[in-house]
């Protein structure tokens, strides 16, 4: 038989068990790649072995690759009738692409606006940009998976961290752990930390007050001093310091935005494990922390994450690298996006004298603003929350799962086939004038009870995520934003510094998996109360 002929068959059989069984080990996509021009060759037993191979190889892939663009493109995929980019429906690198510069939740919402609220964005990927699919993406955790690319994040050998629990039980058993630890009984073993890192934080600008002053640098310093003494009982003190001089910081933001580019492509799994992890720095802090707070056992005073790790039944014993894993995503997770959200509000608020000058005066009015019962029922504090992660989500591009692996299910009243990768993206969803008029318009006041003058639908948004995934530390999130914010309005006059150019800041913002932020030089004077 023609050489030629086994070369384009073997290539259309690959692409046939490639489609039905999904390889994903590294030594199954050897195989997948070398094995039948290698057996090819081995069998023909050619006089010339290295040019019969080379030439059977090439063959072979040009015929993998060509069988696989084809049926991608065609009217036999099943995902065929819902509208994308070309280069989208051929290949999952056009999402690595479209992440590089961190624009894609800009570039979402405009597929979004062109194709409607269903976009297909890879090969097996759709964007569903719908309040409808929300219910059923993301609360039936039984039949609904995480998506496999979270697996990029494991390390080699490693437990993972419970954000790449990609099995549903594994997932709830895990995530009980975590619902002991941030439940409201245990919200208040983490007031007096949060307390003494917001005295820390105005004791800091005070002494700034008339400099010029980068509030976003400030506020990220805030949040990863206040999640490492939530997660390990006090270990960093980047606002003592008034620096990051172990630039932990950058390698959070440079390991997180790898991290999200590496995880659009699951079967790179197999091989970016050979390359340098940029999360190694961070969990060797993190292991290191992990030995020390055993070494103290768990009579420790301070009632941290740990400490409530360290009460878990025996049935839910975790090994000292998930405890690391996992007490790293608490800091990463819960640095950032609460500092996202807290530079956010000050530049929508220094950007609306009126929002400014509303919120400082039901905060005057509240008095003691130590009182977290208190500033829960500041309606204008949490509508300027809301409004803040509305227009800047701290997970721009939103949650994904796969859905069910066998039988098709109804989305939004969208069709999808199994194992189908499915976003509801945060940013084109929170800005849907379907749901929010006046989408891109900072108002508060859409938020307050009774308030008619504007389209309004809360089932679309869903800063936290929602279901049995969502944000363990959802509320303790929400603490700690109404009172960093609370006080940094009420204590000082704020204003952009001389020359900074606030067009910039959201020029700046870029999504790498959560959001990434810029610079924001302002200057602090106290108020005259």
């Amino acid at each position: 038989m023609d050489s030629y002929f086994l070369s384009v068959l073997s290539g259309l059989l690959s692409h046939i068990v490639c489609h039905r069984t999904d390889p994903r080990g590294r030594l199954a996509l050897l195989l997948v790649l070398f094995l039948a021009p290698v057996l090819q060759t081995v069998i023909a037993r050619p006089q010339y072995v290295l040019p019969f191979f080379a030439r059977a190889q090439f063959i072979y892939i040009v015929t993998l690759c060509s069988s696989t663009v084809a049926y991608r493109l065609s009217p036999f995929h099943q995902l065929s009738r819902y509208p994308g980019p070309l280069l989208a429906r051929i290949s999952s690198w056009w999402m690595v692409w479209n992440a590089l510069d961190g624009k894609q939740h800009i570039r979402f919402r405009k597929l979004h606006e062109v194709y409607g609220e269903i976009v297909r964005t890879g090969p097996n990927h759709v964007h569903v940009c719908s309040a409808a699919a929300i219910r059923t993406v993301l609360a039936f955790q039984n039949q609904w998976h995480r998506f496999e690319g979270y697996k990029t994040l494991v390390p080699p050998g490693g437990t993972g961290a419970i954000l790449t629990v990609t099995d549903p039980e594994d997932h709830r058993q895990r995530r009980r752990v975590w619902d002991r630890a941030l439940a409201n009984t245990a919200l208040a073993d983490y007031r007096s930390m949060m307390d003494a890192r917001i005295t820390q934080l105005r004791e800091a600008l005070d002494k700034r007050c008339g400099q010029e002053v980068d509030i976003s640098e400030w506020l990220t310093w805030f949040t990863l001093d206040f999640m490492g003494d939530f997660a390990f009982g006090g270990s960093f003190d980047f606002m003592a310091r008034a620096a990051d001089p172990e630039h932990l910081h950058s390698t959070i933001v440079r390991a997180i935005g790898a991290s999200d580019l590496f995880s659009k492509i699951p079967w790179t799994r197999a091989f970016i494990h050979l390359l340098p992890n940029p999360m190694e720095p961070l969990l060797r802090v993190s292991h290191e922390l992990v030995r020390k707070k055993k070494a103290l056992g768990s009579d420790a005073e301070v009632k941290d994450l740990f400490h409530h790790f360290n009460q878990r039944p025996s049935d839910e014993e975790l090994s000292d690298d998930a405890l690391a894993q996992d007490a790293l995503i608490a800091v990463v997770a819960g640095s950032d996006t609460s500092s996202s959200v807290l530079a956010n509000a000050i530049y929508y608020l220094v950007s609306d004298p009126f929002a400014l000058e509303k919120l400082r005066a039901e905060l005057d009015q509240a008095g003691d603003l130590s009182d977290w019962k208190g500033l829960a029922k500041c309606e204008y504090l949490q509508a300027v929350l809301n409004e803040t992660m509305r227009l800047a989500p701290a997970a721009p591009n939103g949650v994904v799962k796969e859905s069910p692996r066998s039988g098709e299910v109804v989305v939004a009243g969208y069709i999808l086939p199994p194992k189908t990768v499915v976003y509801i993206p945060f940013y084109p969803l929170f800005r849907d004038r379907r749901y929010f008029s006046a989408p891109d318009e900072f108002r508060p006041e859409r938020w307050l009870p009774g308030t008619k003058d504007y389209q309004h639908d809360e089932t679309a948004f869903i800063p936290f995520s929602y279901g049995p995934t969502g944000c363990a530390g959802k509320q303790l999130a929400l603490l700690e934003t109404r009172a960093a914010l609370a006080m940094l309005v009420q204590r000082f006059d704020i204003a952009f510094s001389p020359g900074y150019d606030p067009a910039r800041w959201e020029e700046d913002i870029e999504d790498r998996f959560i959001l990434s932020k810029g610079s924001l030089p302002v200057v602090l004077n106290t108020r005259q109360l």
